[in-house]
C-alpha cells in the first residue's frame, strides 16, 4: 500500500495502472478501450499461466469461476471484488484512501479501496475490460500447501468487510459448501441434488467466462473441482484458524475404512449371556480432519473430528402379529456416526518409515440407523429398531493404534476401538461395540 502510495505521487498522470511483481501483460492491454463517464476504477481479468499439470488447471478452473461472479457484479453496477493484481485507478483516489484509511490487516488494499470507492462515490463507478487482450496472467501456486496459505490470507480479510454483497457471497458459499457433507450424514438423495445443481451453474459459469476470454477450456478439471471443491473450502478455513493461532503442529486428514463388532448381552443368573451377534460385519468407511500439537520430542497430542460409519449384513426373520414371518436376507445394517478422538501419539523412533503408537479415546454419537424397512398391513417393520431407539446415542471406547509415517507426509495406521462402557438397551439387555479400521493420511503442512 504504501509502494503503491509512493509510486503514484511520482506519476505525472490522472490515470495509473496497478498490479503485481510476478504478473504478465499483454502491450496492447488497453488498446481501443474507452473509459466511461464517472468511473474511479477499471478491472482486468486476472488468470492463472502455465498449466503444467493437473493441480494447476483445477487452480486455474477456481480463480476463473471466483473472478467470473466478481466481473458480473461489476457489470450489474454492484461491485464487491476486485482484484490488485490488474487495475487502473485514479491517482488522487488511491492517495486519499491511504490518508483516510487504516488497514485492519496487512494485506487486502485492493479489497478495501473498493469499498472506499462505493461508500465516497456510489457502486457505479467500477468499469472492467474483458477483451482478451486485457487479460493478467499470473503464476499458479506450485502446491496445495501454497495454495491453502494464500486462500487463508485471502479469507483472513472478509471479517473486516462492510459491503453487505461480499457478506452476502461469504455466506452463501459457506452454506452451500457445508452443506454437502452435513447431508451426507442425513439424506444423500439431497446431496445428489445440490452437488449436480452446483456442478451445473459453475460448468455453464466456466464455459461461459472461458469462450469470453479465449483461454483454454478444461471440462474435466472444472468437474472434478465441482464435485470435491467443499473439501479445498473445509481445508481452508481450518488453515485460516490455524494459521492464526500458531498453537497446531501438524494438520492433515485421514481416510479409510473398517469392520464393527457388536454382541447384544443379557445379564443372568450364573454371568452375562450371549443373547445376539450382529454378524457379518460389513467394510465401512471413515473420514477425519485431525490436529496435532507437539508436547515434547517424541510426545504429541491429536484431536480428531469426523464420520464413521458401522454396520453389519444380517438375514432375520421378522415375526408379525397374525403369526407370520418375513424373511429379510442380506440386510446392509448402517449406523452413521459423528466421531470424536482424543489421544496421545507417541513417535520414539525420529526416523521416516519407524513406526508411532496412538492411545486415548473416541467418542462416537449415532446421527442416523439405517436398515430394511418392511410394509405389512399398512404398518412399517424394522428390525434392530428398538435397540438402536433405546441405546445411548452417544458412546466412548478406547482407541489404540500404531501407525507408519513417510516423510511426515504421508502416514498408514491401524486402529482397534475396544468397549469401555456398556450401551444398555434396558435394565437387563446391553451391547458391547467395537470396531477394528485402517486408514491412510495426509499431513497438509508436511506437504512440499
Amino acid at each position: 500500500m504504501a509502494a503503491i502510495k509512493t509510486g503514484l505521487i511520482a506519476s505525472k498522470t490522472h490515470w495509473n495502472f496497478i498490479t503485481d511483481g510476478d504478473c504478465m501483460w499483454n502491450k496492447n492491454l488497453s488498446e481501443n478501450f474507452v473509459i466511461s463517464a464517472n468511473k474511479r476504477a477499471i478491472s482486468f481479468p486476472i488468470v492463472y499461466k502455465n498449466y503444467t499439470n493437473f493441480f494447476s488447471k483445477l487452480l486455474s478452473v477456481e480463480l476463473l469461476l471466483l473472478n467470473s461472479v466478481g466481473w458480473a457484479s461489476i457489470l450489474k453496477n454492484k461491485p464487491f471484488l476486485i482484484s490488485g493484481a490488474g487495475m487502473m485507478l485514479i491517482k488522487d483516489d488511491y492517495i486519499e484512501f491511504c490518508d483516510n484509511f487504516d488497514l485492519p490487516v496487512s494485506h487486502g488494499d485492493d479489497m478495501f479501496f473498493l469499498e472506499y470507492l462505493r461508500k465516497h462515490f456510489g457502486p457505479n463507478v467500477v468499469q472492467i475490460n474483458l477483451k482478451p487482450s486485457a487479460i493478467i496472467h499470473t503464476l499458479p501456486p506450485n502446491n496445495l500447501k501454497e495454495y491453502l496459505h494464500q486462500r487463508a490470507r485471502w479469507a483472513s480479510k472478509t471479517p473486516y468487510y462492510k459491503n453487505i454483497l461480499s457478506w452476502y457471497w461469504a455466506i452463501l458459499t459457506t452454506g452451500v459448501q457445508l452443506l454437502i457433507p452435513l447431508s451426507c450424514l442425513i439424506n444423500f438423495n439431497f446431496v445428489i441434488f445440490i452437488v449436480c445443481l452446483k456442478s451445473i451453474s459453475e460448468f455453464i459459469l466456466y464455459t461461459v467466462s472461458s469462450n469470453t476470454l479465449d483461454l483454454p477450456f478444461y471440462p474435466l478439471a472444472c468437474l472434478v473441482f465441482s464435485l470435491f471443491s467443499w473439501i479445498l473450502f473445509i481445508f481452508i478455513l481450518l488453515f485460516s484458524k490455524i494459521s492464526e493461532a500458531k498453537v497446531i503442529d501438524r494438520y492433515g486428514f485421514r481416510i479409510g475404512g473398517g469392520y464393527s463388532n457388536n454382541i447384544t448381552m443379557r445379564k443372568g443368573q450364573f454371568g452375562d449371556i450371549i443373547i445376539n451377534i450382529w454378524n457379518y460385519p460389513k467394510l465401512s468407511p471413515c473420514f477425519y480432519f485431525n490436529a496435532e500439537k507437539k508436547l515434547t520430542n517424541f510426545l504429541f497430542i491429536r484431536s480428531e473430528i469426523g464420520y464413521i460409519q458401522k454396520g453389519f449384513i444380517d438375514d432375520y426373520f421378522i415375526n408379525l402379529p397374525d403369526g407370520n414371518k418375513l424373511k429379510i436376507e442380506d440386510d446392509k445394517v448402517m449406523l452413521d456416526d459423528l466421531s470424536f478422538n482424543l489421544a496421545f501419539k507417541v513417535e520414539p523412533f525420529a526416523k521416516n518409515y519407524w513406526p508411532y503408537f496412538i492411545l486415548g479415546f473416541r467418542g462416537d454419537y449415532l446421527l442416523k440407523n439405517r436398515s430394511a424397512q418392511v410394509k405389512y398391513n399398512e404398518t412399517m417393520y424394522q428390525q434392530y429398531k428398538y435397540e438402536v431407539d433405546h441405546i445411548n446415542k452417544f458412546t466412548i471406547s478406547g482407541l489404540l493404534g500404531v501407525g507408519f509415517k513417510f516423510q511426515d507426509f504421508m502416514y498408514f495406521e491401524f486402529e482397534y476401538n475396544p468397549s469401555i462402557f456398556y450401551n444398555y438397551i434396558d435394565s437387563e439387555s446391553f451391547i458391547i461395540d467395537r470396531y477394528i479400521g485402517v486408514s491412510l493420511g495426509i499431513n497438509i503442512d508436511g506437504i512440499n
